[in-house]
């Protein structure tokens, strides 16, 4: 019983190598764009950070300042692509930035990724607690 000697065989044989090689592959493409978004995630909240720290540098308290006092006020610059994959919203009394996944995330919507003011650090969807960008 030499099935894999034969030419059927190999024939098969190398079909099954070349599935599991396509396979892996849009496997990596997939995680590879999905890492993208989350650096986009991770970067625009810093980006919020570093804008609601200006505020505090400013004089101003940040208890009732939205993201849309950001942007209007010129602290914060729209980020179209990072917007497209996810919704960010400032908790102020949970000293929180948010961003929640849109159904475009290759994963699909309602990931959240929170950034934790107080510790700075990331918590949530495919995290691993890293510490806020330097300044």
């Amino acid at each position: 019983m030499k099935v894999l000697g034969t030419r059927s065989g190999r024939f098969i044989l190398t079909c099954v190598i070349l599935i599991i090689i396509a396979s892996a592959i849009t496997y990596f493409v997939d995680q590879t764009r999905t890492l993208k978004t989350i650096d986009l995630a991770q970067t625009h909240i810093d980006e919020i950070y570093q804008a609601t720290s200006m505020i505090g540098q400013a004089g101003e308290e940040y208890i009732d300042v939205r993201l849309d006092d950001l942007y209007e006020r010129g602290f914060l610059a729209r980020e179209d692509e990072a917007e497209m994959y996810w919704e960010f919203e400032f908790d102020v009394p949970k000293q929180k930035i948010i961003a929640t996944s849109t159904e475009k995330l290759p994963e699909g919507a309602g990931k959240v990724i929170e950034f934790d003011i107080a510790t700075e650090r990331f918590y949530g969807y495919k995290q691993p607690y890293k510490m806020a960008m330097a300044e």
